[in-house]
């Protein structure tokens, strides 16, 4: 279900160089540790594919909607009425769905893939860290802590381009991803207090039990990375340990 670009045949190459990679890469943090930024910043560096779990239920959905004798007609319709209604994908449908996509992209096609989720809840955790053990899909996690204060200071200081999803660190980096005409805007969700609620939903409350839940199979690889650091050393020291990994 991952879907490939043309930019494929020269991704091959990059796969076969890095073919000791692990089939899965993933990322775990609080908002604002750069979860995202650190998965795009791979993609770009090795041609890895990037399993976005947004657009994989929006494929689904735009897949299987033409035709009401479709078999997965109804799940692709109850899915996009939970994203229209901005609700969360039933359980069921998000293993369905992602789990087809891991292991379409692990075990059929070559190379590596990289997502900025590992689940943000233990059972979903508890669900990803099982298939990709029962598959035997090679796999590491690299977890990225950052502080609370951390977080809002660097959350607080996001702007984006409109129309654009992906947060810049500055106005100026913003800025020069407008549209002619347009200016970098902040998100009014990204207040103190809201940042405080996710920091705790999304992090703090489950953090040790899900890094348990892939630590106690003795099967994925758990590596802490300090995401206090400038982005680019967090990269850097990614890369190091992937490239370590590689050659062990």
């Amino acid at each position: 279900m991952i879907n490939q670009t043309n930019e494929d045949s020269s991704e091959s190459s990059e796969h076969n160089k890095h073919s000791n990679f692990p089939k899965v890469i993933m990322f775990y943090g609080p908002p604002g540790s750069g979860k995202g930024t650190q998965a795009n910043l791979l993609k770009e560096k090795y041609g890895f594919r990037f399993l976005d779990w947004g657009h994989e239920f929006r494929h689904f959905s735009s897949t299987h909607l033409n035709d009401k004798n479709d078999p997965e007609y109804w799940r692709a319709k109850r899915v996009q009425e939970y994203m229209l209604e901005g609700l969360p994908i039933l359980t069921e449908d998000l293993q369905y769905i992602i789990g087809q996509s891991i292991i379409d992209g692990a075990l059929n096609k070559s190379g590596t893939f990289v997502m900025d989720k590992c689940g943000v809840k233990i059972g979903e955790a508890q669900w990803l860290s099982n298939l990709l053990h029962q598959n035997n899909i090679q796999n590491i996690l690299f977890h990225l802590p950052l502080s609370l204060e951390d977080a809002i200071d660097r959350i607080s200081n996001r702007y984006y381009a409109p129309n654009d999803k992906k947060p810049y660190n500055s106005y100026e980096e913003a800025l020069s991803h407008c549209q002619e005409g347009m200016l970098p805007i902040k998100r009014k969700d990204e207040d103190r207090q809201t940042t405080m609620a996710r920091y705790d939903n999304l992090y703090r409350i489950h953090h040790i039990e899900i890094l348990d839940t892939y630590k106690n199979t003795n099967f994925t690889h758990v590596i802490d990375v300090d995401a206090s650091q400038n982005i680019l050393d967090v990269h850097n020291i990614i890369v190091e340990k992937l490239e370590s990994f590689q050659k062990s």
